[in-house]
Protein backbone atom coordinates (compact mmCIF):
# COMPACT_ATOMS: atom_id res chain seq x y z
CA UNK A 1 0.00 0.00 0.00
CA UNK A 2 2.93 2.46 0.87
CA UNK A 3 4.28 1.69 -2.85
CA UNK A 4 0.87 2.70 -4.46
CA UNK A 5 0.75 5.88 -2.36
CA UNK A 6 4.16 6.43 -3.44
CA UNK A 7 3.66 6.34 -7.09
CA UNK A 8 0.80 8.39 -7.36
CA UNK A 9 2.82 11.29 -5.67
CA UNK A 10 5.27 10.78 -7.87
CA UNK A 11 3.10 10.48 -10.82
CA UNK A 12 1.53 13.87 -9.38
CA UNK A 13 5.10 15.22 -9.46
CA UNK A 14 5.71 14.41 -12.82
CA UNK A 15 3.12 16.16 -14.02
CA UNK A 16 3.31 19.08 -11.92
CA UNK A 17 6.86 19.47 -13.52
CA UNK A 18 5.94 18.37 -16.78
CA UNK A 19 2.92 21.10 -17.37
CA UNK A 20 4.14 25.11 -17.45
CA UNK A 21 2.79 27.86 -18.47
CA UNK A 22 6.12 28.77 -21.08
CA UNK A 23 4.34 26.59 -23.69
CA UNK A 24 1.23 29.29 -23.63
CA UNK A 25 3.40 32.41 -23.45
CA UNK A 26 5.56 31.03 -26.04
CA UNK A 27 2.88 31.41 -28.53
CA UNK A 28 3.14 33.81 -31.34
CA UNK A 29 0.59 36.41 -31.18
CA UNK A 30 -1.80 36.42 -34.35
CA UNK A 31 -2.45 40.53 -35.13
CA UNK A 32 -4.26 42.10 -38.00
CA UNK A 33 -2.06 44.45 -39.60
CA UNK A 34 -3.20 45.00 -43.36
CA UNK A 35 -6.40 44.06 -44.53
CA UNK A 36 -7.56 42.84 -48.28
CA UNK A 37 -8.26 44.75 -50.92
CA UNK A 38 -10.87 43.87 -53.45
CA UNK A 39 -9.04 44.40 -56.85
CA UNK A 40 -11.73 42.87 -59.17
CA UNK A 41 -14.46 43.03 -60.10
CA UNK A 42 -15.20 47.01 -60.90
CA UNK A 43 -17.45 48.96 -58.73
CA UNK A 44 -20.63 49.39 -61.21
CA UNK A 45 -20.46 46.19 -63.30
CA UNK A 46 -23.52 44.96 -64.26
CA UNK A 47 -24.79 41.06 -64.48
CA UNK A 48 -27.97 39.75 -66.82
CA UNK A 49 -27.88 36.10 -65.32
CA UNK A 50 -29.80 33.48 -67.39
CA UNK A 51 -29.86 29.95 -66.80
CA UNK A 52 -28.72 28.47 -69.75
CA UNK A 53 -25.44 29.84 -68.53
CA UNK A 54 -25.41 28.39 -65.02
CA UNK A 55 -22.56 26.52 -65.38
CA UNK A 56 -20.54 29.32 -66.86
CA UNK A 57 -18.60 31.83 -64.65
CA UNK A 58 -20.20 35.04 -63.79
CA UNK A 59 -17.01 36.33 -62.43
CA UNK A 60 -13.72 36.19 -61.02
CA UNK A 61 -13.44 37.98 -57.99
CA UNK A 62 -9.85 38.89 -56.85
CA UNK A 63 -8.01 40.44 -54.25
CA UNK A 64 -4.70 41.33 -52.25
CA UNK A 65 -3.06 39.26 -49.71
CA UNK A 66 -4.22 40.08 -46.10
CA UNK A 67 -1.18 40.90 -43.45
CA UNK A 68 -1.88 38.66 -40.05
CA UNK A 69 1.45 39.79 -39.19
CA UNK A 70 2.44 35.92 -38.97
CA UNK A 71 2.69 33.06 -41.73
CA UNK A 72 -1.25 31.41 -41.40
CA UNK A 73 -3.24 29.84 -43.34
CA UNK A 74 -5.87 32.53 -44.32
CA UNK A 75 -9.71 32.09 -45.29
CA UNK A 76 -10.88 34.18 -47.14
CA UNK A 77 -14.83 34.42 -48.13
CA UNK A 78 -16.45 36.23 -50.79
CA UNK A 79 -19.50 37.84 -49.47
CA UNK A 80 -22.86 39.64 -50.88
CA UNK A 81 -25.36 41.67 -49.51
CA UNK A 82 -28.18 44.19 -50.23
CA UNK A 83 -26.90 47.37 -51.38
CA UNK A 84 -29.28 48.62 -48.14
CA UNK A 85 -27.97 46.07 -45.87
CA UNK A 86 -24.91 46.65 -43.37
CA UNK A 87 -23.13 43.02 -43.96
CA UNK A 88 -25.16 41.56 -40.60
CA UNK A 89 -26.52 38.51 -42.77
CA UNK A 90 -24.55 38.39 -45.87
CA UNK A 91 -24.92 35.13 -48.26
CA UNK A 92 -21.81 33.87 -49.16
CA UNK A 93 -19.63 33.59 -53.07
CA UNK A 94 -17.75 30.81 -51.48
CA UNK A 95 -14.77 30.81 -49.67
CA UNK A 96 -10.53 29.81 -50.86
CA UNK A 97 -7.65 28.87 -48.06
CA UNK A 98 -4.29 30.94 -48.98
CA UNK A 99 -5.25 31.77 -52.46
CA UNK A 100 -6.10 35.22 -53.33
CA UNK A 101 -8.80 34.85 -56.31
CA UNK A 102 -12.26 32.69 -56.26
CA UNK A 103 -14.44 32.20 -59.88
CA UNK A 104 -18.01 32.07 -59.01
CA UNK A 105 -20.24 30.46 -61.43
CA UNK A 106 -23.91 32.11 -62.64
CA UNK A 107 -25.67 29.91 -60.42
CA UNK A 108 -23.41 30.43 -57.52
CA UNK A 109 -24.12 34.71 -58.16
CA UNK A 110 -28.28 33.60 -58.90
CA UNK A 111 -28.61 31.01 -55.66
CA UNK A 112 -26.76 33.88 -53.20
CA UNK A 113 -28.90 37.06 -54.89
CA UNK A 114 -32.14 34.73 -54.14
CA UNK A 115 -30.99 34.24 -51.23
CA UNK A 116 -31.15 38.25 -50.12
CA UNK A 117 -34.84 38.48 -52.30
CA UNK A 118 -34.09 39.20 -55.34
CA UNK A 119 -36.81 39.58 -57.80
CA UNK A 120 -35.88 37.40 -60.58
CA UNK A 121 -35.86 39.06 -64.26
CA UNK A 122 -35.34 42.74 -61.87
CA UNK A 123 -31.79 44.29 -61.76
CA UNK A 124 -31.36 44.86 -58.36
CA UNK A 125 -28.11 46.80 -56.43
CA UNK A 126 -25.71 44.40 -54.44
CA UNK A 127 -22.63 45.40 -52.14
CA UNK A 128 -19.47 42.92 -52.32
CA UNK A 129 -17.06 42.46 -49.94
CA UNK A 130 -14.41 40.23 -48.61
CA UNK A 131 -14.00 38.68 -45.41
CA UNK A 132 -10.47 37.32 -44.55
CA UNK A 133 -10.02 35.18 -41.02
CA UNK A 134 -7.04 32.79 -39.40
CA UNK A 135 -9.15 29.29 -37.90
CA UNK A 136 -12.23 31.47 -36.97
CA UNK A 137 -10.43 32.40 -33.77
CA UNK A 138 -9.16 35.63 -34.66
CA UNK A 139 -10.97 39.05 -34.99
CA UNK A 140 -11.59 38.90 -38.89
CA UNK A 141 -10.52 41.74 -41.72
CA UNK A 142 -12.97 43.00 -44.29
CA UNK A 143 -12.00 44.36 -47.15
CA UNK A 144 -13.18 47.67 -49.40
CA UNK A 145 -16.82 47.31 -50.99
CA UNK A 146 -17.54 47.24 -54.54
CA UNK A 147 -21.18 47.73 -55.65
CA UNK A 148 -22.69 45.75 -58.30
CA UNK A 149 -25.91 45.25 -60.29
CA UNK A 150 -27.76 41.98 -60.86
CA UNK A 151 -30.86 40.62 -62.61
CA UNK A 152 -31.00 36.95 -61.66
CA UNK A 153 -33.18 34.37 -63.30
CA UNK A 154 -36.39 32.24 -61.66
CA UNK A 155 -34.61 28.52 -61.69
CA UNK A 156 -37.71 26.06 -62.89
CA UNK A 157 -38.00 23.33 -60.37
CA UNK A 158 -40.02 20.26 -62.24
CA UNK A 159 -43.82 20.31 -60.23
CA UNK A 160 -46.03 17.65 -60.11
CA UNK A 161 -49.58 18.64 -60.55
CA UNK A 162 -52.73 16.08 -59.66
Amino acid sequence: MKNITKSIIALFAVFAVACTSDDIEDRPVITPVDAPVLLAPESGNSYVLAIENASNQAERFVWSVANFDQDVAITYEVQIDKAAGDFTEPASLGSVIGRTQLSVSVETLNNAVSSLGGVPFEESAYKVRLKASVNNTFEPMYSNVMEISVTPYVALNPELFV
